[in-house]
């Protein structure tokens, strides 16, 4: 068993200051589990960030290949659907 230090009582709170510390002390408890919920959340959303974008390159990958694009080819996407490159000089 560990020994406690000794302490001497310097005084005591008044109930209107223990209720105010002890609220503070609640609320700084659920500010921190909020804090870590969010973490959670956020590496969710991460995942969910790095899945979205490996879908996407896997369709731009069939996209290329659909098209006969080589890899280093530059082209864009319209918003009707229709895929254009640069014109070779």
């Amino acid at each position: 068993m560990s020994e406690q230090p000794n302490f001497s009582v310097a005084g005591n709170l008044s109930e209107k200051q223990l209720a105010q510390f002890n609220e503070l002390k609640q609320t700084a408890v659920q500010l921190v589990n909020q804090i870590g919920a969010l973490e959670v959340k956020k590496a969710r959303l991460l995942a969910d960030v790095d899945a979205n974008e490996e879908k996407a390159q896997n369709l731009l990958k069939l996209i290329k290949m659909q098209f006969d694009l080589s890899e280093d080819s530059p082209f864009q996407i319209l918003e009707d659907g229709r895929i254009v490159t640069p014109i070779k000089a």
